[in-house]
């Protein structure tokens, strides 16, 4: 089988900042600190349960911060969240993506005008949750184009902007519904470069390959959407974590297979993918 790779597939710079910050913490640790993520660092699996075995927890609440080193995940938390970290933690490593710091940055700004900010992402996702906190409360989540019809049309001061990871097409879609609900709303286009190129990459490879195939944590909102893309074009997609995800009876019909691979897929987990791929 010849398997064709995305040049995109991986880790986003994001992504790799929040995990070298994480290591380097584990490298510098005193002997009697305890570094711990809140939340899980990125969305990946694999990854998570590397930096468990280094020592490293997972808490959901702030005060469970207490005395201890906490890293602030890629996605970004709530400015309150934010604040009990500080007032909690022995240490605080803020490991938010620099592009999710910027549209936190440009909600703020936009609430202190007294705009209410309509966010295109999904709602549980950490990254959407963190960015509403900026809103001072005139926040809301739509993911489809249809959900700009439910929108107040009284409201007059709009800001539209985008989970980092969201779908490009669909943002495009909702743009321009929004634009015909409020003439003079501003957008701000925040979908990260990185995500736009990956799900042009892989639209270009599903043309020439017989089926594509992306590797990711199933929970990953990024890599979702690659498979989206991907399905889009009509071709067969198969959505894994790891390599003992492929099914090798399904994947022997076909000659050529594309492959790419969410922001936060580790290298050493694509290559086991492909090889595994390389050797039906």
């Amino acid at each position: 089988m010849e398997v064709k790779v995305a040049k995109t597939a991986g880790f986003c710079n994001g992504v790799r900042y929040a995990l070298e910050m994480t290591l380097r913490a584990i490298r510098e640790k005193k002997d009697d600190e305890v570094i711990c993520t809140y939340g899980p660092l990125i969305h990946n699996h694999q990854v998570l349960m590397m930096l468990r075995e280094r020592g490293v927890e997972e808490v959901r609440r702030p005060e469970d911060t207490r005395g201890k080193v906490v890293v602030i995940r890629a996605h970004g938390v709530p400015p309150e969240v934010r604040r009990a970290l500080y007032k909690n933690a022995s240490r605080v490593i803020n490991a938010t993506c620099k592009r999710v710091a910027r549209v936190q940055a440009v909600i703020k700004q936009h609430a202190m005008k007294g705009y209410f900010t309509v966010i295109v992402g999904d709602e549980d996702h950490a990254e959407v949750i963190g960015l509403k906190g900026y809103t001072a409360g005139r926040g809301v989540v739509i993911h489809s184009p249809e959900d700009v019809e439910k929108l107040p049309q009284e409201w007059d001061k709009v800001l539209l902007v985008a989970q980092t990871t969201q779908n490009e097409k669909i943002f495009q879609e909702i743009e321009s519904r929004f634009f015909k609900k409020y003439p003079n709303g501003v957008v701000k286009k925040t979908i990260c470069g990185a995500t736009k190129e990956r799900q042009q990459e892989v639209k270009s490879l599903a043309a020439c390959v017989d089926a594509m195939v992306i590797v990711g944590g199933y929970h990953s909102g990024n890599t979702v959407r690659l498979v989206e893309v991907a399905r889009s074009t009509g071709i067969p997609t198969y959505h894994v974590e790891t390599e003992n995800d492929i099914n090798t009876s399904e994947m022997r019909k076909y000659k050529t297979v594309g492959v790419s691979a969410g922001a936060s897929t580790p290298q050493w987990l694509i290559h086991k993918v492909v090889t595994t791929l390389q050797s039906i």
